[in-house]
């Protein structure tokens, strides 16, 4: 059948609309495009996106390591629409995709001029950009400083077959000394984006 082009500033549908496959669809099905055709599918946006998000625990040892270490101060989730799991140190997505993750971390301390870096990892890999402009310079009143991260990160199947997790790391990148997180001013939240 030949291409037919149309140019109007709005359309009326009065009837149907047919895929490729001579299909109408069904309550809530959108019209999609397979690459050489179309077809009426289930629509995955909206309310229906998987997501997740949990305070974070209040935890001391933050500020402990000069190297990036998963720390388990995930808390139990508050929200968690897609089936995923989680424990203290790691969330698992029920599928594969493109997510936006978003750390919030609200910390005090004790410690003159301590800073600490905060990134997520992926399987255990950080490989992602590091949260780093929460200096704490505990004078004058000023002892409580906080962390945010937000990244598109691409969890698949890894080589064992499991589904890829994604958990929390610090680092301390100044001086030694407790800095405690505050698990009700803090949080992550986990959303699929495609």
């Amino acid at each position: 059948m030949a291409e037919k082009k149309y140019m109007t500033d709005s359309i009326t549908v009065t009837s149907n609309i047919v895929d490729s496959l001579g299909a109408t669809g069904t309550n809530g099905q959108v019209l999609s495009s397979t690459g050489t055709a179309t077809e009426w599918v289930d629509s995955s946006g909206g309310t229906d996106a998987d997501y997740f998000r949990a305070p974070l625990l209040s935890l001391t040892t933050i500020n402990s390591s000069l190297t990036m270490v998963e720390y388990a101060v995930i808390g139990s989730p508050t929200n968690n629409n897609g089936g995923w799991t989680s424990t203290s140190t790691l969330i698992t997505p029920a599928s594969v995709g493109i997510y936006e993750v978003s750390v919030m971390c609200y910390y005090t301390g004790s410690v003159t001029r301590a800073n600490v870096g905060m990134t997520v990892a992926i399987d255990g890999v950080f490989d992602q950009p590091i949260a780093a402009m929460g200096y704490l310079r505990n004078s004058s009143g000023h002892n409580e400083s906080s962390l945010t991260f937000t990244s598109l990160v691409e969890i698949e199947i890894n080589s064992k077959g499991d589904m890829e997790t994604i958990s929390i790391g610090f680092q301390r990148l100044a001086a030694a000394g407790t800095i405690t997180v505050d698990g009700a001013k803090s949080g992550i939240s986990v959303i699929q984006i495609a």
